[in-house]
């Protein structure tokens, strides 16, 4: 009894070894997926079914029982004329005549587009991915399909081909709308002239309406001046530079000039009447 439990311990520590030296693919171990084949009555007459939804799943077909009824299911089951009892997923599928092959599809390569003129859109057509199937026939559907209309940003095109058996593969590409243009100013002031400074002061204080911007993308642009309204400006001619930058980076200037001019000798000397 002492020696048969020493050497379960041993055989016990040898496979954990083993486990953790062998490779992950050689500690595969397939699962089987039974199915029964069975008889059901239809009338007068009995017939054989496979109740599986999907028989493709169906690893190993054993013998089921019979129903005097024909139950109530919420898909199709299969319908046979002569039932096979068989281990070999091959040979089940041969004798059955299940098409479990999925289609092959080839999705075309991610891609950028610039937003259609003036918009924060664009219309996207694209080539309808290729697809083979082993008995030729294969639909392909695409979410968003060709010619819809993408916003800025990434948007993921999936496409699934589905032969007539229900085999289906999906692959997907990535489209990328790229806003390129730059914000557009509704309004700019125009360059301003001042002859004299403030009263004591050495500069002038000079106001404007501020500038107006819009974008494509229905967003308003963040506008900024060096130069606020309402800033001092010294006598000469001063540039305020103001930018509209769009959320895509995109920018649009808008400078106008600031003129103040000196007092002169008769603006200071008051000339008798």
């Amino acid at each position: 009894m002492w020696v048969s439990h020493v050497l379960n311990q041993y055989n016990i520590v040898l496979m954990l070894q083993l486990l953790c030296v062998l490779p992950e693919t050689m500690i595969h171990v397939r699962a089987q997926y039974v199915c029964e084949v069975g008889q059901e009555r239809d009338g007068k007459h009995w017939r054989w079914v496979l109740s599986h939804k999907d028989p493709c799943r169906c690893t190993n077909i054993k013998l089921g029982g019979a129903n005097s009824y024909r139950p109530t299911r919420t898909f199709n089951p299969v319908y046979v004329h002569s039932p096979m009892i068989s281990d070999d997923v091959n040979q089940i599928r041969e004798h059955y005549g299940w098409d479990c092959t999925a289609p092959e599809i080839t999705c075309p390569i991610d891609r950028q587009i610039e937003t259609d003129q003036g918009k924060a859109i664009a219309m996207v057509v694209y080539q309808t991915p290729d697809a083979t199937d082993n008995l030729g026939e294969v639909n392909v559907v695409c979410d968003p399909e060709s010619g819809s209309y993408f916003a800025i940003g990434n948007t993921t095109v999936t496409c699934v081909a589905r032969d007539r058996s229900e085999n289906s593969v999906m692959c997907e590409f990535e489209v990328n709308v790229k806003d390129n243009e730059s914000p557009e100013f509704d309004f700019c002031p125009s360059n301003l002239t001042v002859r004299n400074t403030d009263p004591g002061q050495p500069t002038a204080m000079i106001e404007w309406l501020n500038p107006m911007a819009s974008d494509n993308s229905g967003e308003d642009p963040t506008i900024t001046c060096n130069y606020p309204s309402g800033s001092n400006f010294a006598i000469g001619e001063t540039t305020v530079e103001c930018v509209a930058i769009d959320s895509s980076g995109n920018e649009k200037d808008c400078p106008f000039d600031i003129n103040v001019l000196g007092m002169s000798v008769c603006d200071e000397y008051e000339l008798p009447i």
